[in-house]
């Protein structure tokens, strides 16, 4: 771990495809073919870490890997995003990491289009569910859906059932948009079928082995990743602020990100060479 007061430069190392206004994981990459396209929230973008999954997946098979990740980004950060959609669709394959299901906009609540995890404005809907809970008072989605809990825990269920429809359906178009095989990746501390994703805690929110198992035809597969208690203790390697501690605490280190490389390598050498290309 580090005290620095300043983030490294690869912290900063942002860069931007086309016309798309996400800043995504720098350096900017000549799209030269074959290459795999990357997309994720900050867990794939390796936020305090100098060599993140696709860096490391790049390393083993020797093809490009595009890096297409984004701090606090989810489904709806890429669903309309022409640019990245276009960087993707060159790919030979496209591996999407499983983000949370509480970052995109739904009838209850809206998000930024990129910051997908602020709250732009909420609905009439939530106001009568939730009555006194109000966007203005809430900057970030997990704040608003901590109060409307406590507000009403008996109502908040239908609140969950809303996001994980909205997941769902934005999932499938994404996909659909992609216009390449998918691999979804599940990067977590816990396993899909556990149910821990209703935890304030645990990422990516909302998310159960349902919701995956009705993505199943569209996909060519989920890899996933749970590190073990050793590999999830071990924080050496990661480079933040200080006051960014907390924030480091709850993403992957280096040796999560090693995970699930080795998780992803053999998947993806599979795939690769049932397209006939040789990394």
């Amino acid at each position: 771990m580090s005290d620095r007061t300043c983030p490294p430069e690869w912290e900063n190392g942002t860069c931007r495809y086309g016309r798309s206004r996400l800043a995504v994981r720098g350096p900017l990459r000549r799209l030269h073919r074959p290459y795999i396209a990357f997309l994720g929230g900050s867990e794939v973008f390796g936020r305090f870490v100098s060599h993140p999954v696709p860096d490391l997946v790049e390393q083993a098979l020797g093809i490009d890997c595009i890096n297409l990740a984004a701090p606090n980004a989810g489904i709806d950060s890429f669903v309309d995003d022409v640019s990245l959609l276009s960087v993707a669709a060159g790919a030979e394959l496209a591996v999407v990491q499983v983000m949370g299901a509480h970052t995109l906009s739904n009838r209850f609540y809206k998000v930024h289009r990129r910051r997908n995890d602020r709250v732009t404005a909420i609905s009439e809907q939530m106001r009568q569910a939730f009555p006194g809970v109000e966007a203005i008072d809430h900057h970030f989605t997990r704040h608003l859906l901590r109060d409307a809990a406590a507000a009403d825990p008996q109502t908040f269920p239908v609140l969950v059932e809303e996001m994980r429809a909205a997941w769902t359906s934005r999932m499938a178009t994404l996909i659909e948009r992609l216009d390449v095989p998918v691999l979804l990746l599940w990067m977590a501390d816990h396993d899909p079928g556990t149910g821990q994703g209703d935890s304030d805690a645990c990422d990516p929110l909302f998310v159960d082995r349902a919701m995956l198992d009705a993505l199943s035809q569209s996909v060519v597969g989920v890899v996933e990743v749970v590190p073990g208690a050793a590999a999830r203790a071990d924080r050496s390697g990661m480079v933040f602020p200080t006051d960014q501690a907390l924030a480091a605490a709850r993403l992957p280190s280096p040796a999560m990100h090693a995970d699930a490389a080795a998780a992803l390598v053999p998947v993806l050498r599979g795939l690769l060479e049932g397209r006939s290309v040789a990394p």
